[in-house]
């Protein structure tokens, strides 16, 4: 039995990101909820609602948490849970803190912080504990469960040295807002979870050998032209690296908009083709036409039964904004 968690400040966007693009509409179902931007504030409403209703009996406490032996987490937050939460409980299987998510749902979800549900069962002294307090009309005390907590700190980390969030990918040092690709004709760009592995950047310039000259030694050159520069890009990348959730669309999501570059937008008989750039931590890599995408997918398989590492490259032949000349490339930083 597993649980998502949702707060009042949950849009339908941020929930879509925990649970996958393809479980979010079972998950509402489930709970009673309908698509909605802000919701979060439609769950506090139900929510608010059902605090009307008569106290919880002791012995549907007791039902209730029966079913939760299986789930110690689960089970403990549902023991010392106030009378609102225990209303809301009784009536909707979930909290008000946390959505219901359905036994066919639990494989496509991974766990993670913002799920409640461990698989771990309640220890006998434990269960023996609360239901003769709940029997007896008492309050739960909340150090029974701390005394046999088996998460203890390592003392490696702390809150100060380091801000841990709600997504479990920010304990790694992911570039997440360094690397964007703007389309022009689309106005919109997407960010890059990570450093292209490698950059090639190699600059031509093409001669003519002058024909048919007498007494010379080597040919004279005759200059033509320079460029176009064409650079490949190669990313590493993980579909858990965005939100440490790889139903969250993300991975698919960066990967189309990389593909739609490659191709055409019609307005009637006209054909437009899009321009991107490439940005590093701020600075234009390269302006030009998106020549090819590929994917090249491995790794173990996700829960969705597809791969979950990638590699992602882009080839870009540069289109330059301003004109190139001996002196501009030699004025150019390291990026760029």
């Amino acid at each position: 039995m597993k649980y998502v968690s949702i707060s009042p400040a949950d849009t339908l966007s941020d929930l879509t990101e925990r649970v996958g693009v393809q479980n979010v509409d079972q998950i509402l179902a489930d709970n009673g909820l309908t698509r909605t931007p802000k919701i979060g504030k439609q769950w506090e409403a139900i929510c608010n609602q059902l605090k009307e209703e008569q106290e919880v009996t002791a012995s549907r406490k007791i039902s209730i948490l029966n079913q939760f032996i299986d789930n110690s987490d689960v089970y403990e937050h549902a023991a010392l849970a106030d009378s609102n939460t225990w209303k809301i409980l009784s009536a909707k299987n979930t909290f008000s803190n946390y959505l219901y998510v359905s036994d066919q749902l639990e494989g496509s979800i991974p766990s993670s912080n913002l799920m409640l549900g461990n698989d771990v069962s309640v220890l006998p002294s434990i269960y023996v504990k609360v239901q003769t307090l709940l029997a007896n009309g008492e309050d739960i005390d909340p150090n029974i469960f701390s005394v046999y907590s088996t998460i203890q700190d390592t003392g490696l980390l702390s809150d100060s040295a380091v801000n841990i969030g709600d997504n479990p990918m920010s304990w790694f040092n992911i570039p997440l807002d360094k690397i964007t690709l703007y389309s022009s004709l689309y106005d919109a760009s997407i960010n890059i979870p990570a450093f292209p592995e490698s950059v090639n950047d190699t600059r031509n310039a093409t001669y003519a050998q002058m024909p048919d000259l007498l007494y010379q030694y080597e040919p004279w050159q005759m200059y033509q032209s320079s460029g176009p520069k064409s650079s490949r890009y190669e990313f590493h990348l993980h579909r858990d690296m965005w939100t440490g959730n790889h139903n969250d669309g993300k991975a698919n999501e960066l990967i189309r908009f990389c593909q739609a570059q490659c191709y055409p937008k019609y307005s009637g008989s006209a054909v437009f083709s899009p321009t991107v750039t490439l940005y590093v931590a701020g600075n234009e890599l390269i302006t030009g036409v998106m020549n090819s995408v590929s994917v090249d997918w491995t790794g173990p398989l996700g829960h969705d039964s597809w791969y979950l590492e990638f590699t992602l490259a882009l080839e870009i032949t540069e289109v330059s904004s301003s004109p190139l000349s001996y002196e501009a490339i030699l004025s150019k930083p390291i990026i760029g």
